[in-house]
């Protein structure tokens, strides 16, 4: 029997190149000794993680569990996470450049996945626009963005009204610090239903 899981993931870059970003430990084209499953997944922009959509039978979840860098959301999303698992989320957060001090008991698996993933979409957007990974670029989670350059602050600006989480007229603060903006970008995202093709529906 399979099920729908969600999970955490390196994101490794493969073939002749090196330049393919594919989910590590999962089969494709560039990984074929991999967990094969159907599978879809978002990525956190040029960041070497993604958020992962599979179908996995118990012994293939057992196999991506048994990776000390892959975290396995639970079968039930729309339970609360315990305190331990709080801590557990945010620590594998914080290992992966992204904010962390928003989880917290108050939330469903399901309200963490949305967020994680909403971010994760305009961390897409605004590396797309700078061609680059902000976050590899001497500009940590902890940088308000006052203090960025103006190209930054624009392509910031530019992700979020595109995104459509932000408006042309909006100022964004000069004391938010990039962690802080992701987490909004993340929240303001709402209840629109976030699509891992035809795999799973957030």
């Amino acid at each position: 029997m399979m099920t729908v899981r969600l999970m955490l993931l390196p994101v490794v870059l493969l073939g002749p190149n090196s330049d393919k970003r594919v989910p590590k430990y999962l089969r494709n084209k560039w990984n074929p000794t991999g967990i094969d499953v159907p599978y879809a997944n978002i990525d956190y922009g040029l960041v070497e993680r993604t958020i992962v959509a599979a179908d996995l039978t118990p012994a293939q979840v057992g196999q991506a569990e048994a990776q000390a860098d892959v975290y396995m959301m639970p079968e039930d999303i729309d339970q609360n996470l315990g305190s331990s698992e709080v801590l557990d989320v945010a620590n594998f957060l914080d290992n992966s450049n992204a904010p962390s001090g928003w989880v917290s008991t108050s939330l469903t698996w399901r309200d963490t996945a949305r967020q994680i993933t909403a971010f994760f979409m305009y961390m897409q957007l605004l590396t797309n626009l700078a061609q680059t990974n902000p976050l590899e670029t001497g500009i940590p989670l902890t940088r308000t963005y006052g203090s960025l350059s103006q190209a930054w602050q624009d392509w910031i600006k530019e992700a979020a009204v595109e995104r459509g989480t932000a408006t042309e007229e909006e100022t964004i603060p000069a004391g938010w610090t990039i962690g802080r903006i992701l987490e909004e970008m993340g929240s303001r995202w709402g209840d629109q239903p976030i699509v891992f093709s035809e795999i799973f529906t957030l």
